[in-house]
Protein backbone atom coordinates (compact mmCIF):
# COMPACT_ATOMS: atom_id res chain seq x y z
CA UNK A 1 0.00 0.00 0.00
CA UNK A 2 1.18 3.42 -0.52
CA UNK A 3 0.15 6.48 1.33
CA UNK A 4 -2.68 7.77 -0.47
CA UNK A 5 -4.17 4.40 -0.43
CA UNK A 6 -3.42 3.96 3.99
CA UNK A 7 -6.28 6.67 4.20
CA UNK A 8 -8.37 5.74 1.76
CA UNK A 9 -8.56 2.64 3.94
CA UNK A 10 -8.53 4.72 7.28
CA UNK A 11 -11.41 6.69 5.46
CA UNK A 12 -13.49 3.92 4.51
CA UNK A 13 -12.96 2.30 7.76
CA UNK A 14 -14.32 5.41 9.78
CA UNK A 15 -17.16 5.79 7.28
CA UNK A 16 -15.65 9.23 6.40
CA UNK A 17 -14.68 11.28 2.92
CA UNK A 18 -11.91 13.62 2.02
CA UNK A 19 -14.51 16.29 2.94
CA UNK A 20 -14.76 15.48 6.34
CA UNK A 21 -10.90 14.42 6.87
CA UNK A 22 -8.76 16.28 4.37
CA UNK A 23 -5.44 15.03 2.96
CA UNK A 24 -3.08 17.17 5.36
CA UNK A 25 -5.74 16.26 8.50
CA UNK A 26 -5.31 12.18 7.23
CA UNK A 27 -1.51 12.67 6.75
CA UNK A 28 -1.17 14.54 10.45
CA UNK A 29 -2.52 11.29 11.37
CA UNK A 30 -0.92 9.05 9.36
CA UNK A 31 2.56 10.69 10.91
CA UNK A 32 1.45 10.58 14.46
CA UNK A 33 0.84 7.04 14.08
CA UNK A 34 4.23 6.14 11.73
CA UNK A 35 6.18 7.52 14.42
CA UNK A 36 4.58 5.28 17.39
CA UNK A 37 4.93 2.46 15.48
CA UNK A 38 8.68 3.13 14.77
CA UNK A 39 9.49 3.86 18.26
CA UNK A 40 8.10 0.57 19.34
CA UNK A 41 10.06 -1.04 16.82
CA UNK A 42 12.87 0.45 18.13
CA UNK A 43 11.91 -0.30 21.87
CA UNK A 44 11.59 -4.21 20.49
CA UNK A 45 14.69 -4.24 18.24
CA UNK A 46 16.66 -1.05 18.69
CA UNK A 47 18.73 -1.68 15.85
CA UNK A 48 16.00 -2.30 13.35
CA UNK A 49 16.26 0.68 10.85
CA UNK A 50 19.88 0.04 10.53
CA UNK A 51 21.87 2.03 7.57
CA UNK A 52 25.31 1.79 5.79
CA UNK A 53 26.98 5.11 4.52
CA UNK A 54 30.88 5.30 3.07
CA UNK A 55 33.16 8.15 3.23
CA UNK A 56 36.46 8.41 0.98
CA UNK A 57 39.76 8.29 3.11
CA UNK A 58 41.69 11.39 2.72
CA UNK A 59 45.54 11.84 3.24
CA UNK A 60 46.36 13.04 6.76
CA UNK A 61 42.72 13.99 7.62
CA UNK A 62 41.55 12.88 10.59
CA UNK A 63 38.11 14.05 10.79
CA UNK A 64 35.31 13.01 8.56
CA UNK A 65 31.31 13.34 9.00
CA UNK A 66 28.25 11.35 10.35
CA UNK A 67 25.47 10.80 8.23
CA UNK A 68 23.20 14.14 9.12
CA UNK A 69 20.25 11.59 9.73
CA UNK A 70 22.43 9.62 11.98
CA UNK A 71 20.86 8.74 15.32
CA UNK A 72 23.17 6.29 16.79
CA UNK A 73 26.68 4.94 15.02
CA UNK A 74 26.64 1.19 15.55
CA UNK A 75 30.03 0.13 14.02
CA UNK A 76 32.99 1.90 12.10
CA UNK A 77 34.91 0.23 9.82
CA UNK A 78 38.24 1.40 7.88
CA UNK A 79 40.85 0.14 5.40
CA UNK A 80 43.96 2.13 4.70
CA UNK A 81 44.54 0.53 1.10
CA UNK A 82 42.05 0.26 -2.10
CA UNK A 83 42.99 -3.60 -2.21
CA UNK A 84 42.68 -4.26 1.54
CA UNK A 85 39.43 -5.54 3.90
CA UNK A 86 37.78 -3.37 6.03
CA UNK A 87 38.98 -3.66 9.73
CA UNK A 88 36.33 -2.76 12.09
CA UNK A 89 37.48 0.26 14.74
CA UNK A 90 37.08 0.12 18.25
CA UNK A 91 34.53 2.98 19.09
CA UNK A 92 35.59 5.58 21.60
CA UNK A 93 35.30 8.59 23.01
CA UNK A 94 37.16 11.92 23.82
CA UNK A 95 35.79 11.55 27.21
CA UNK A 96 36.75 8.17 27.95
CA UNK A 97 40.86 8.16 26.27
CA UNK A 98 43.39 8.55 28.50
CA UNK A 99 46.10 10.13 25.62
CA UNK A 100 45.16 13.12 23.78
CA UNK A 101 44.33 12.16 20.01
CA UNK A 102 48.09 13.33 19.03
CA UNK A 103 49.38 10.83 20.82
CA UNK A 104 47.48 8.21 19.92
CA UNK A 105 47.56 8.90 16.36
CA UNK A 106 51.58 8.48 16.93
CA UNK A 107 50.93 5.06 18.36
CA UNK A 108 48.20 3.01 16.97
CA UNK A 109 47.81 0.69 14.18
CA UNK A 110 46.26 0.68 10.53
CA UNK A 111 45.24 -2.87 11.97
CA UNK A 112 43.99 -1.94 15.18
CA UNK A 113 42.37 1.33 14.22
CA UNK A 114 40.23 3.41 16.73
CA UNK A 115 37.18 5.72 16.17
CA UNK A 116 36.04 8.60 18.32
CA UNK A 117 32.24 9.91 17.98
CA UNK A 118 32.32 13.30 18.47
CA UNK A 119 29.18 15.57 17.99
CA UNK A 120 28.81 15.61 13.66
CA UNK A 121 32.32 13.83 13.34
CA UNK A 122 34.43 10.76 13.61
CA UNK A 123 37.90 10.48 13.97
CA UNK A 124 39.56 7.61 12.95
CA UNK A 125 43.18 6.70 14.68
CA UNK A 126 45.30 6.28 12.41
CA UNK A 127 45.00 9.40 10.36
CA UNK A 128 45.25 8.06 6.62
CA UNK A 129 48.46 8.90 5.22
CA UNK A 130 47.03 8.36 1.54
CA UNK A 131 43.36 8.65 -0.24
CA UNK A 132 41.38 5.38 0.03
CA UNK A 133 38.29 5.35 -1.88
CA UNK A 134 35.33 4.06 0.58
CA UNK A 135 38.04 3.89 3.02
CA UNK A 136 35.29 4.36 5.76
CA UNK A 137 31.83 2.75 6.13
CA UNK A 138 29.88 3.46 8.96
CA UNK A 139 26.61 1.12 10.14
CA UNK A 140 24.41 3.79 12.09
CA UNK A 141 20.58 3.51 12.81
CA UNK A 142 18.26 6.47 11.11
CA UNK A 143 14.64 6.52 12.35
CA UNK A 144 12.14 6.64 9.35
CA UNK A 145 11.03 10.54 8.54
CA UNK A 146 7.75 11.81 7.62
CA UNK A 147 5.46 10.46 4.91
CA UNK A 148 4.24 12.52 2.28
CA UNK A 149 1.22 12.00 0.02
CA UNK A 150 3.66 11.21 -2.91
CA UNK A 151 5.11 8.27 -0.94
CA UNK A 152 5.20 4.76 -1.93
CA UNK A 153 4.96 1.46 -0.44
CA UNK A 154 9.01 1.33 -0.45
CA UNK A 155 9.13 4.37 1.46
CA UNK A 156 7.08 3.48 4.09
CA UNK A 157 9.93 1.61 6.53
CA UNK A 158 8.03 -1.31 8.29
CA UNK A 159 7.48 -4.37 7.12
CA UNK A 160 5.02 -4.50 4.12
CA UNK A 161 3.05 -7.53 6.39
CA UNK A 162 2.32 -5.10 8.83
CA UNK A 163 1.48 -2.07 7.15
CA UNK A 164 -2.03 -2.62 7.92
CA UNK A 165 -0.97 -0.63 11.15
CA UNK A 166 -0.58 2.32 9.80
CA UNK A 167 -4.71 2.70 8.91
CA UNK A 168 -5.53 0.69 11.99
CA UNK A 169 -3.57 3.05 14.01
CA UNK A 170 -5.16 6.73 12.30
CA UNK A 171 -8.75 5.61 13.33
CA UNK A 172 -8.34 5.96 16.74
CA UNK A 173 -7.63 10.00 16.36
CA UNK A 174 -10.60 10.27 12.89
CA UNK A 175 -13.41 8.80 15.34
CA UNK A 176 -11.79 11.32 18.41
CA UNK A 177 -11.90 14.26 15.63
CA UNK A 178 -15.71 13.38 15.24
CA UNK A 179 -16.84 12.91 18.92
CA UNK A 180 -17.21 9.06 18.49
CA UNK A 181 -15.34 8.34 21.50
CA UNK A 182 -16.57 4.70 22.11
CA UNK A 183 -15.23 3.78 18.63
CA UNK A 184 -12.00 5.55 19.23
CA UNK A 185 -11.67 3.84 22.57
CA UNK A 186 -12.62 -0.03 20.35
CA UNK A 187 -9.74 1.13 17.26
CA UNK A 188 -7.24 2.26 20.04
CA UNK A 189 -7.04 -1.50 21.27
CA UNK A 190 -7.59 -2.78 17.87
CA UNK A 191 -4.35 -1.09 17.13
CA UNK A 192 -2.32 -1.58 20.94
CA UNK A 193 -3.40 -5.31 19.81
CA UNK A 194 -1.65 -5.29 16.43
CA UNK A 195 1.53 -3.47 17.94
CA UNK A 196 1.98 -5.78 20.73
CA UNK A 197 1.96 -8.66 17.50
CA UNK A 198 4.35 -6.77 16.14
CA UNK A 199 6.78 -6.51 18.52
CA UNK A 200 6.80 -9.93 19.50
CA UNK A 201 7.65 -11.02 15.62
CA UNK A 202 9.41 -7.61 13.82
CA UNK A 203 13.17 -8.69 13.84
CA UNK A 204 15.87 -6.92 12.59
CA UNK A 205 17.55 -6.47 9.52
CA UNK A 206 21.22 -8.34 11.20
CA UNK A 207 24.67 -7.13 10.61
CA UNK A 208 25.79 -9.79 12.33
CA UNK A 209 27.32 -11.51 9.56
CA UNK A 210 29.14 -9.24 8.48
CA UNK A 211 31.54 -10.25 11.02
CA UNK A 212 31.69 -13.49 9.20
CA UNK A 213 32.15 -12.15 6.03
CA UNK A 214 35.84 -10.87 7.37
CA UNK A 215 34.24 -7.34 7.16
CA UNK A 216 33.56 -7.47 3.33
CA UNK A 217 30.74 -4.75 3.10
CA UNK A 218 30.68 -4.10 -0.49
CA UNK A 219 27.28 -5.85 -0.84
CA UNK A 220 25.65 -3.13 1.77
CA UNK A 221 26.76 -0.09 -0.72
Amino acid sequence: MNVSEIIDIARDQTYTTSEQVSDSQALKYLNIVYRDVANNIIEANQDYFWQSSTRTFLSNTIEYGLPVDADKIIAVYAKYENNKEYVKCELDSFSTIDEDIETMDNKESPHNPIALIADTSVFVVPTPHKDVSDGLKLLYIEAPGALTLADTEEDIEIPTQYQDVLWMGMKQYIFASRGMFDAKNNSFQEYANMINKIKSYVKPRTYSSIEAKEINLDYLK
